[in-house]
């Protein structure tokens, strides 16, 4: 494979890999508008003591998580843009690896890698002062053969120096890659713990909400559901067989504070009474 289709070949990887972090970055983002529209569509104004804690908390946790993940992948897609053959690492871990490619190493020269530097610069003041040469006896045949002699290697030192800085350019981009995908998935935990606690401390359950009164109108019909306990306490007023989902009754008084006077309806399982009803014995929204 020669050296322009190995910098391709490593070009187009770079490119893949840094394709993939943009996509991160993207659902990085998405998550944190979901984030913020979930502050302001979710019932934090109900919230109050441990659970508007818990909203503060987990929003906190979650937007740092994701903002810290973007930052990492905006500083992987960072890596190796002003790389070149000047200041190419001199890391063995970066080096080891291009120089595993024998045919690149071939036409690098016994000197390695480091010397490259020092060829290119060589080879381009070579260049110029061939075609200065060149341009004073344009018609000398043997300078024009010089110049594109050094023209030539000019070129092939470039195409040289631009694979192995691709291939560099590769091996920096995937060692920070793996390094943020372990840590953009670890914070993507981190994300998912602080979204469950503001989730949490945004949305009181239904015993919560079954402990707000139901304001009636008195008299008013109604059809009463007894939880349990109401049913036990009352068994005695309702009768034994009385064990139906639904009562039909009437509301005489409204005391408050989920308190309620009703008239029971005689049915075929039910007597007629008259009980007082507490917000205990009362399912949520029942009258």
């Amino acid at each position: 494979m020669s050296p322009e289709s190995t910098s391709d070949v490593y070009a187009k990887a770079t490119e893949r890999l840094r394709d993939t972090l943009k996509w991160f970055l993207t659902s990085l983002a998405a998550v944190g508008a979901l984030l913020i529209a979930g502050l302001s569509l979710s019932n934090i104004g109900e919230a109050s003591g441990g659970r508007l804690v818990a909203v503060m908390v987990g929003f906190g946790i979650a937007l740092a998580a994701v903002i810290g993940a973007a930052i990492a992948c905006a500083i992987v897609l960072g890596v190796g843009v002003n790389l070149s053959i000047y200041n190419l690492p001199t890391k063995p871990d970066v080096t080891r690896e291009i120089s595993k490619d024998t045919a690149l190493m071939k036409a690098v020269g016994e000197d390695g890698i480091s010397s490259l530097p020092g060829q290119l610069t060589g080879a381009v003041e070579n260049q110029l002062q061939a075609f200065k040469s060149y341009q004073a006896e344009p018609q000398d045949e043997a300078r024009k053969s010089a110049y594109r002699a050094k023209n030539l290697q000019v070129i092939h030192l470039n195409n040289v120096t631009n694979t192995v800085v691709r291939m560099a350019t590769y091996q920096l981009v995937r060692r920070r890659f793996v390094t943020a995908s372990i840590l953009v998935a670890g914070l993507a935990v981190v994300s998912g713990i602080g979204i469950f606690i503001f989730a949490w401390g945004a949305n009181s359950p239904d015993d919560d909400v079954a402990n707000v009164p139901v304001i009636v109108e008195t008299p008013t019909d109604v059809e009463v559901r007894l939880n349990q306990g109401g049913r036990g306490r009352l068994q005695g007023e309702l009768g034994n067989d009385c064990v139906a989902d639904v009562i039909p009754a009437v509301v005489l008084e409204d005391p408050g504070a989920g308190r309620y006077r009703i008239a029971v309806a005689s049915t075929d399982v039910c007597s007629a009474a008259l009980v007082d009803i507490g917000p205990g014995e009362v399912p949520s929204h029942s009258l």
